[in-house]
């Protein structure tokens, strides 16, 4: 999100997490629901709706919600965790794991590599916040990893139109 920085005007920041919200330094920074978004119709030009998909068990009405508040001609870029991603593979392992040492090994791997993703990209974060972020990808219920298809699926039964497809691998 730091590309966001400098753009004019600023980007709106939504999300249910306050904590997350306090995370970004610039910005309009909205808390609440996607189920019912606090903004007029046809607001937005570009909506970036990345990592939430996947949590939630009924996504369409959320889809809907999104293609209200989105401007005709208007672009949504949706980001979801699919099949066969380093994320859904770390995930089951965890959640298949019944020995509290299995769990530690798959929670300690997780730790390493969001450190090195974020060194990587120059952003390197702190004990506090690697953990947090670890605990949050383990234990934050996902409803599912489903094929992208799913999702293009649910897009156009709320109205959207699919402009394009690029799996960005992990």
């Amino acid at each position: 999100h730091e590309a966001l920085r400098s753009q004019d005007p600023p980007p709106t920041f939504f999300d249910i997490s306050m904590n997350a919200l306090r995370t970004l330094g610039y910005g309009l920074r909205v808390r609440g629901d996607l189920r019912q978004l606090p903004f007029r119709g046809a607001t937005y030009d570009r909506i970036l709706c990345i990592g939430v998909l996947h949590h939630l068990p009924s996504r369409v009405p959320i889809l809907r919600e999104l293609a209200r508040v989105l401007r005709p001609g208007g672009q949504l870029v949706l980001g979801v965790y699919a099949p066969g991603s380093l994320q859904s593979r770390l995930r089951r392992l965890h959640d298949a794991c019944s020995s509290r040492l299995w769990r530690r090994c798959v929670f300690g791997l997780t730790r390493q590599l969001i450190r090195a993703r974020y060194r990587s990209a120059g952003r390197p974060l702190d004990d506090a916040a690697v953990t947090t972020r670890a605990r949050d990808f383990l234990h934050v219920p996902f409803v599912q990893y489903a094929d992208p298809e799913l999702y293009f699926g649910e897009a156009e039964s709320a109205g959207l139109r699919r402009a394009g497809q690029q799996r960005i691998a992990a």
